[in-house]
Formats: C-alpha cells, sequence, structure tokens
C-alpha cells in the first residue's frame, strides 16, 4: 500500500503550478489518425512540412509494433487549426495512397 501523494507536493501544485499553467482555462485539442501497416519513415518528409506550416500545433507519430498501427498525434490550444493540420496529414497521405482512421484519444 503506498502513501499517497505528501501535503507538500498537493501544496506546491496548488499554490504554484495550478495558477501559473492551469489557470487560462482551455485545454488542449489532441485528434489522431491512425495508418495500419505504415512506414514511420515515409512519414518524415510530411512531418518536417507539417512543422514549418503550423509551428502552432505540434505533432508526433507514434508506432505501435503490436497492433501495427501508426498513429499521427496533432495536439493544439485552436482547435481549427488541430483540425486543419488533420485535415492536411489526410488530404498528403490520401497523395501516398495512404488512408487513416480519425480518432479522438
Amino acid at each position: 500500500m503506498l502513501p499517497g501523494v505528501p501535503l507538500e507536493l498537493k501544496g506546491i501544485f496548488t499554490e504554484e503550478l495550478e495558477p501559473q499553467f492551469l489557470a487560462a482555462g482551455s485545454a488542449a485539442t489532441v485528434r489522431e489518425l491512425r495508418f495500419m501497416f505504415a512506414v514511420e519513415a515515409r512519414f518524415y518528409p510530411l512531418m518536417r512540412e507539417i512543422e514549418e506550416k503550423f509551428p502552432d500545433v505540434s505533432v508526433g507519430s507514434y508506432p505501435n509494433f503490436e497492433t501495427k498501427e501508426l498513429v499521427i498525434r496533432c495536439l493544439g490550444i485552436d482547435p481549427k487549426r488541430v483540425e486543419e493540420v488533420i485535415e492536411f496529414v489526410r488530404r498528403r497521405t490520401a497523395q501516398l495512397g495512404m488512408t487513416g482512421e480519425a480518432r479522438q484519444p
């Protein structure tokens, strides 16, 4: 059995971390596209292009070797910008003959 979160840590969170990082209110928007049997290396040029065109949206690729899926995850404050990136990825991957399934994690 574990004792739980120490009171000191609760105080640090409540007094320092919460007001600084959580007071603004809105949570980030996260969307995913999942590609079956996709090779992560083929996405490298696309990921670099997304970084340049959409600097306000964080994009990562996460291969899952058990399910044979490649997850492209987009995270940002503005939901419209995140959706723009998802659509951009869809268009570009369709040109390469790949289709992704959209999910919200």
